[in-house]
């Protein structure tokens, strides 16, 4: 190989090292400068851009659960309403049935009959009674069958057209001709109230005049004064009847 071609081999290879070494320091130099900007950032700023860390929990302490958003908090110590409680229909009181042995010889339907009185006012339901007519037409006499027939809840104790005619004739005609004294013998006969059976135990009941009765009420068997109650605790439409065997006399 002659001079001439060793020395061009010679600067080729010198040029190709300086290119190599000049990229290689080109390259470092731009790294190091993209690199400058943040290396020169201020610390407070490079604190800012970096992830904050929770701090540690002291021992014993839990995390607060969220608080729920307003409104839907129920207040302390509140209850659902309660619902009201029907009211309880109050029961009707147990109807007594009539007492008293001539009780059977009542009708069993028709005029007279337990059910036929019950819608009729006391003197009209007598009326329709084939045993009470007497009683009926003196209290007519007297007038004072729209009186009792409007009376408001009363106990009459009506002598049957038996006992009726256990008074003398003379007295009983001398009794319908005196209205004064009629009326007050049949005003002895009515007490104000609704009497029970048991009502009438021993004990004494006002009469609407004024006067006073005697009732007793032993093993089932009725007496007011000095009469017997044959068929007793009827329902009328405003009355309650006791059909008794004689006619009381007021003293």
């Amino acid at each position: 190989m002659n001079r001439t071609a060793l020395l061009a081999s010679a600067l080729a290879a010198a040029a190709l090292t300086g290119a190599c070494g000049t990229a290689g320091t080109t390259t470092t130099m731009s790294n190091k400068a993209a690199a400058a900007p943040f290396l020169q950032r201020p610390p407070e700023l490079l604190r800012a851009t970096q992830p904050e860390t929770p701090a540690p929990m002291s021992p014993g302490e839990t995390m607060s659960p969220e608080s729920p958003s307003p409104g839907m908090t129920e207040s302390p110590g509140a209850t659902p309403a309660t619902p009201a409680t029907p009211a309880t229909p109050s029961t009707p009181g147990a109807v007594v049935p009539p007492v008293g042995p001539a009780c059977k010889s009542l009708p069993s339907s028709g005029p007279g009959s337990l059910s036929d009185m019950a819608g009729k006012p006391v003197v009209t339901a007598a009326a329709s009674s084939p045993t009470l007519t007497t009683f009926a037409a003196a209290v007519k006499r007297a007038d004072l069958t729209e009186t009792l027939n409007k009376a408001k809840d009363i106990t009459v104790f009506i002598p049957s057209n038996e006992a009726f005619s256990k008074v003398p004739k003379d007295k009983l005609s001398q009794l319908l001709g005196d209205k004064q004294k009629l009326t007050k013998v049949l005003n002895y006969h009515v007490v104000e109230g609704r009497k029970t059976p048991d009502d009438l135990k021993q004990g004494t009941l006002q009469t609407i005049d004024g006067g006073e009765l005697i009732t007793k009420n032993e093993n089932g068997e009725i007496t007011v004064n000095d009469a017997k109650v044959t068929c007793g605790n009827i329902t009328t439409a405003n009355a309650t009847v006791y059909i008794i065997d004689k006619v009381l006399q007021p003293e």
